[in-house]
C-alpha cells in the first residue's frame, strides 16, 4: 500500500512542518506525544502522518537496503510502502481482532521492494536476517529489540513495547524542530485509553 499522496507535505517546506505543529497543539493542547497516541488503528489514524514524519525526518532506515529513508538518498525508490511488521496473515491465523491487526504500532514504512520480499513472513523469522545485513536498522524503525516480543503469540506485548518507542522518537523529534524550546512539549493532555476504546478510522484492509 503507498503511503498517502496528502503526506507528500512533510517531504517539502519547514511552512509543512510548521501547520503539522499547529495542528498537534490545536488537538492535543500542546505537544507531547504520549504511547496512548500510537493506540490508534488503520491508515486515517490521527497519528499515521507522525509516523510518517519520523520515518522521513529521524535515520530511519530500509530493512532491505539499509538506506535512510529519505528522497535524496533513495531516488527512484522513494515512494513508501506501509508494511504490517506482524503480516495480516499470521494475526488473523492467531484470531487477533482486526482493530488490533492494523494497529498504528504495527506499521512502518519500507520500499516497494522490501515490503515484497518480506511478504507473510513472522517477525521472528525475518528480523535475524535484517539484523544480520544490516545492524541497527531494526532499531532504527523503533522495534523493540526483545526477540521474545517478536513472536506471534506476544504481538500485543510488541505493541506496546514499540508505542513507548515511538512516543519517545516522537518527542526528540518534536524538540529537535523546536531548538530547545520544550516547554511548549509539556502543555499536552496524557492520552488516558482503556481497553475497550479504539480511536482510529475505517481500515482499508
Amino acid at each position: 500500500m503507498k503511503a498517502s499522496k496528502d503526506l507528500g507535505i512533510l517531504d517539502q517546506s519547514g511552512g509543512d512542518l510548521d501547520r503539522l505543529i499547529g495542528e498537534l497543539r490545536l488537538a492535543q493542547c500542546g505537544l507531547r506525544v504520549e504511547p496512548g497516541h500510537f493506540h490508534s488503528w488503520s491508515v486515517g489514524a490521527r497519528f499515521y502522518p507522525v509516523l510518517y514524519m519520523l520515518t522521513r525526518m529521524t535515520e530511519a532506515r530500509d530493512w532491505g537496503t539499509g538506506l535512510p529513508l529519505k528522497n535524496n538518498l533513495l531516488g527512484k525508490m522513494s515512494h513508501l510502502e506501509v508494511h504490517h511488521i506482524f503480516p495480516r496473515a499470521r494475526l488473523y491465523e492467531a484470531n487477533y481482532a482486526r482493530a488490533e491487526v492494523n494497529a498504528l504500532a504495527n506499521f512502518c514504512f519500507l520500499t516497494k521492494g522490501t515490503n515484497l520480499s518480506i511478504l507473510d513472513r513472522r517477525p521472528e523469522d525475518y528480523f535475524p536476517e535484517i539484523e544480520a545485513a544490516h545492524p541497527g536498522a531494526l532499531q532504527s524503525q523503533w522495534i523493540p529489540q526483545d526477540p521474545n516480543l517478536w513472536k506471534v503469540g506476544n504481538y500485543r506485548d510488541f505493541i506496546e513495547a514499540r508505542k513507548e518507542l515511538l512516543a519517545d522518537a516522537a518527542n526528540e523529534c518534536l524538540a529537535s524542530l523546536l531548538h530547545g524550546g520544550t516547554a511548549i512539549l509539556e502543555g499536552s493532555r496524557p492520552a488516558r485509553l482503556t481497553d475497550k476504546v479504539l480511536l482510529g478510522g475505517i481500515t482499508s484492509q
